[in-house]
C-alpha cells in the first residue's frame, strides 16, 4: 500500500543510486514514477474489504479498536492475514530474482516469511511512529501466522525521532520525505520565518469525520506558526474558504490522501448498515407488505398490465436506489442510516446530489410498486401512511439533528438540494459556491 511503502522509497532510491538492483513489491503501487522495478503482488487488493473478515471473526477486538483500547492487536490480525496472502506471490517473485536482502515495512511480515524461506537476511524498516518491534509481534503472533516460524529481522531501522518517541533499539535513520512521485513545493523546501507545522489527513481527527482541516484552522487561530495542510486536490477548494485570508500562515500542498485510517470505520459501518437494512427497510417494505397480502394478487396479472409492469419497474428501481443509498452511507459517511449509529460525515454524494431523501423515496416507491403489481388497495393505504411518517420524521427529528451536527454545511446543502423532488442536475458544492 502506498502509505506504507512511501517511507521506504528514499532508502530504495539510495540503494539504487549506489549501484544495487532494487525491486519494489507491494499490495498496491500508485506511487508515481520512481525508475524502480515495480511488482504488484496484491492483485485486486482492497483494504476495507480485507478488514471485514477480521471484524466478523474478532468482534470483541473490533469493539476494542473502535473504543481505542485494542492497541496494535486489530492491526496485527488484519496484516497477519494480508501477510499470509501476499507471502506466496512474493516468494515466487523472490525465487525468480534471488535477492541478497529483503527489506520490509513494519506490517509487511510477508517479507520476513520469504526471507526465512530463502535463507537470506532481512531488514525491517519502521514506516510509522509505532515501535517496529511491537508491530512485528502483533503481526507474527496473529491467528493467521501463529503456526508459522516468522524469523525476526536481522536489523531494524528506526525512523521515529528520539525527541518524539524516546530511545529505541535498532539503527536510526533520518526520515526523508517522499511526495508520492510528485514535486514538493519549493516554498516547503525553504526555511520558514516561524515554526512550521505540516498536517496530513491521518495526523488527527477533526470535525467532520477524519478531515483535519477545520480543527487545524480553529487551533491555528491562536498559534504563531506556518501551518501547511496536505490535502487532496478536490479538498483544497473546500478547505480554503474556511481559512482567514488575513493570516498568511495557511498554505495547501496538494497530494492524494491515505485511506488507511478509514478501514475500521468502513468495516463497522458496513456491518451496521447491513443489520439496519434487514431490520428497517426489510420490515417496512418487505415483512409488513407480506403480512398484509401474503403476496397474493387480487386480479390476474394480465388485468391492467401496463400498471402492473410499472409496479414491477418501481420495485426494481426502489431496490436499486435503496442499496445505492446504503452503500453511500458506508463509503462516504462512515456510519449507518440508523439514528443510534449516525454517520461521521455529511452524506452529499451519489444520489444525494439530486435529492436529500433518496432512501425514503425508494422505500415508498417499492411499496407503491407492490400495490400496483399485486393490485392491492391495502398497500396503497399503507404507502400513504409510510410517506406521512417519513415526512414527519424528517421535519421533526432528522433535519434538526443534522443541522445541529453539521451546522452551516448541512444548511447550505439543504438550501441547494430538494428534500423530495429531485434536481435535474447534480449539486456540485465547489462549482455552485456552496460550502
Amino acid at each position: 500500500m502506498q502509505g506504507h511503502l512511501l517511507p521506504l522509497l528514499p532508502l530504495a532510491l539510495a540503494c539504487r543510486d549506489a549501484g544495487h538492483d532494487v525491486i519494489l513489491a507491494s499490495g498496491a503501487l500508485p506511487i508515481g514514477p520512481t525508475g524502480l522495478e515495480l511488482h504488484d503482488i496484491g492483485g485486486r487488493f482492497n483494504l476495507p474489504r480485507s478488514a471485514i473478515p477480521v471484524a466478523l471473526r474478532h468482534p470483541g477486538l473490533l469493539r476494542a479498536e473502535l473504543a481505542g483500547r485494542a492497541g496494535s492487536a486489530f492491526v496485527g490480525e488484519l496484516f497477519g492475514r494480508l501477510s499470509r496472502r501476499w507471502a506466496k506471490p512474493l516468494l515466487r517473485l523472490a525465487q525468480r530474482n534471488r535477492p541478497d536482502l529483503i527489506v520490509y515495512e513494519s506490517l509487511g511480515e510477508a517479507g520476513a516469511l520469504v526471507a526465512g524461506e530463502l535463507g537470506v537476511p532481512s531488514v525491517q524498516q519502521e514506516s510509522t511512529l509505532w515501535p517496529a518491534g511491537d508491530l512485528f509481534r502483533a503481526v507474527s503472533q496473529s491467528s493467521a501466522l501463529r503456526r508459522d516460524r516468522v524469523p525476526a529481522p536481522d536489523l531494524t531501522i528506526t525512523i521515529g525521532p528520539s525527541s518524539v518517541v524516546g530511545p529505541r533499539s535498532g539503527r536510526p535513520m533520518r526520515p526523508v520525505p517522499y511526495s508520492g512521485g510528485g514535486d514538493v513545493p519549493q516554498w516547503l523546501l525553504e526555511p520558514s520565518g516561524k515554526p512550521r507545522i505540516v498536517v496530513s489527513r491521518s495526523t488527527l481527527n477533526g470535525p467532520p469525520g477524519d478531515d483535519p482541516s477545520a480543527a487545524t484552522v480553529a487551533a491555528a487561530a491562536g498559534v504563531d506558526a506556518d501551518f501547511v495542510l496536505v490535502r487532496p486536490p478536490e479538498s483544497v477548494t473546500k478547505a480554503a474558504p474556511r481559512c482567514p485570508s488575513r493570516r498568511p500562515s495557511y498554505r495547501f500542498w496538494r497530494r492524494w490522501p491515505g485511506r488507511h485510517n478509514d478501514v475500521v470505520r468502513t468495516t463497522a459501518a458496513a456491518a451496521g448498515s447491513a443489520v439496519f437494512f434487514a431490520l428497517a427497510p426489510g420490515t417496512v417494505a418487505g415483512l409488513v407488505p407480506w403480512l398484509l397480502t401474503r403476496w397474493q394478487t387480487s386480479a390476474p396479472l394480465s388485468a391492467w398490465w401496463p400498471l402492473r409492469v410499472a409496479g414491477a419497474v418501481l420495485i426494481l428501481a426502489g431496490a436499486a436506489v435503496l442499496i445505492s443509498a446504503f452503500v453511500r452511507f458506508v463509503v462516504e459517511g462512515f456510519g449507518t442510516p440508523a439514528p443510534v449509529a449516525p454517520t461521521a460525515n455529511l452524506v452529499v454524494g451519489g444520489l444525494y446530489r439530486y435529492v436529500r431523501n433518496p432512501m425514503y423515496l425508494a422505500v415508498s416507491a417499492t411499496i407503491l410498486g407492490q400495490a400496483l403489481l399485486l393490485w392491492r388497495a391495502a398497500l396503497l393505504v399503507y404507502a400513504a401512511v409510510i410517506v406521512a411518517a417519513f415526512v414527519l420524521f424528517v421535519l421533526g427529528y432528522e433535519q434538526p439533528t443534522l443541522s445541529e451536527q453539521f451546522g452551516a454545511s448541512y444548511e447550505a446543502y439543504r438550501r441547494a438540494v430538494p428534500g423530495w423532488w429531485p434536481r435535474l442536475r447534480p449539486w456540485h458544492p465547489e462549482r455552485d459556491n456552496e460550502v
